[in-house]
């Protein structure tokens, strides 16, 4: 996800991608959060063209759509 928001193509400012993901996110932590939720990605043959986590009740918690 880092590398997705803060090196790939965006609308957003360097400044607006640093405040969404000021850190790479890894270990123990990150690996329980993403558990919790359902996750799905859209894909054009082996590329990821976007992605997104759904929590209960239908929240929309981490999407992210490149260009």
């Amino acid at each position: 996800m880092f590398d997705a928001v803060r090196n790939g193509p965006s609308k957003y400012t360097q400044a607006q991608r640093a405040a969404w993901v000021p850190v790479r996110r890894s270990g123990a932590e990150w690996e329980s959060r993403l558990a919790a939720k359902d996750i799905a990605t859209g894909r054009d043959g082996d590329r990821i063209t976007g992605f997104m986590s759904i929590e209960g009740g239908g929240l929309y918690r981490l999407c992210l759509y490149p260009a």
